[in-house]
């Protein structure tokens, strides 16, 4: 999967890449070389192999509450039990080596915004603001997530009118990804003729202004904050995170997840009409929503399910 040029990482792998680079620090702070930490495990009875294997099963559990998008690492216990250090003494130490390397991020790639917590007996919390949500968002709309190989972008015949949002007739689920996909092509194509958006072309269908989306408020608060706008936001940076292991019966699933979850959001949620007089931002920003979830059923049906991803119906 090719992210855009800027970020080629999900949130969930960056933040492993960097609970290891501070794991790793955190050793070197107190075992200097590999053969005190050889003999540091020796004399704890722990082999050497076992602590390596800990490291790299680092494993990070997803959450989505009230207060937005969290991730949960428990490895600081299991390293206690290896290392036989008090597991909050070692979730502190990891945790202030986190929020530094965060620090560091600020206006370079990588995670950046994140507000990261020791919960006892010794779990890291990882809590992701608006400011990174939106950072997130604003990389996913901008940029192609793949180049497909070998699978043609197809028109089908052509109207310069929205599509109903119910399906005329039931329809498969694979058939259902299809014409949600399309069905996001047909507004941000409407977005652009009333003037709220402008695509870079007909057929690649990528926002190019307003740049950035105007994701948030003038006070830094997410300006999706109906819970159909935060569930589709959640489902689709958990499709992120999934996609390097899901098999494709999952793949299926998940894309037919992802349009439900949009169709919700399209029928509570809306973008022409007194949204666009009244609140301008507000339907640039949704509609940057609805660009961000095509990428992502792009994605998901022509490079992980190899079938057509129609811009029209």
């Amino acid at each position: 999967m090719n992210l855009p040029a800027v970020n080629c990482l999900s949130l969930k792998q960056q933040m492993l890449i960097q609970l290891q680079a501070a794991i790793g620090l955190y050793r070197e702070r107190y075992i200097l070389d590999k053969d005190a930490i050889a003999s540091h495990l020796t004399e704890k009875n722990v082999p050497l192999s076992a602590e390596l294997m800990t490291v790299a099963g680092i494993s990070l559990q997803r959450f989505q509450g009230s207060t937005g998008i969290l991730y949960r690492s428990s490895v600081a216990l299991k390293l206690a039990a290896l290392w036989h250090l008090p597991a909050l003494e070692i979730a502190t130490e990891l945790a202030a080596y986190l929020c530094a390397s965060v620090d560091d991020a600020q206006g370079k790639v990588g995670l950046q915004n994140l507000t990261i917590q020791v919960i006892p007996p010794g779990f890291i919390d990882f809590q992701l603001t608006d400011a990174e949500i939106a950072r997130w968002l604003q990389l996913l709309v901008s940029g192609e997530l793949s180049q497909s190989q070998g699978v043609p972008n197809y028109s089908l015949p052509i109207t310069d009118y929205p599509l109903p949002i119910s399906c005329p007739q039931p329809l498969s689920s694979l058939s259902k990804v299809q014409y949600i996909h399309a069905r996001c092509c047909s507004l941000l194509r409407l977005g652009h003729r009333e003037n709220l958006i402008q695509l870079n072309d007909s057929l690649a269908l990528m926002l190019v202004y307003p740049e950035p989306i105007p994701w948030l408020t003038a006070d830094g608060q997410l300006q999706l904050v109906h819970p159909a706008e935060r569930r589709l936001i959640a489902l689709l940076l958990e499709l992120l995170d999934e996609l390097g292991g899901m098999n494709q019966p999952k793949w299926v699933k998940r894309a037919f997840d992802a349009s439900q979850a949009f169709e919700t959001f399209y029928s509570e949620c809306r973008i022409f009409g007194e949204v666009k007089t009244q609140t301008p931002h507000l339907a640039q920003a949704r509609l940057g929503l609805v660009g961000v979830t095509r990428s992502i059923l792009k994605l998901l049906l022509q490079d992980r399910l190899g079938i057509l991803a129609p811009i029209e119906l």
